[in-house]
């Protein structure tokens, strides 16, 4: 996303807009299948723990869902919380 943002920058001389919820959530999701993919189910998991505070970043209220997608061990589950949070966020937070 970053080096989009840069690209465009170069080439246009104006920011880009920030990316969606459904943006910042597909790219995590993206990482997360990548991470269990090269790390296997456990590894992979716990992994990502670091990062979801990143995609998720100035979502209003979102201790709590980071704290259910830090917590959990089933990458389902973790699916299931990543689309709840295209739910809940992408009404609240402007594109």
């Amino acid at each position: 996303m970053i080096f989009n943002e840069i690209k465009h920058f170069m080439v246009t001389g104006e920011h880009l807009a920030s990316p969606t919820v459904a943006a910042r959530v597909e790219a995590a999701r993206q990482h997360l299948r990548s991470s269990l993919a090269w790390k296997g189910p456990w590894e992979g998991v716990v992994e990502m723990r670091r990062h979801y505070g990143n995609y998720l970043k100035g979502l209003p209220n979102v201790k709590e869902v980071r704290l259910r997608l830090c917590t959990e061990r089933e990458p389902a589950v973790l699916e299931e919380i990543l689309d709840e949070v295209i739910a809940s966020y992408s009404a609240l937070v402007p594109a």
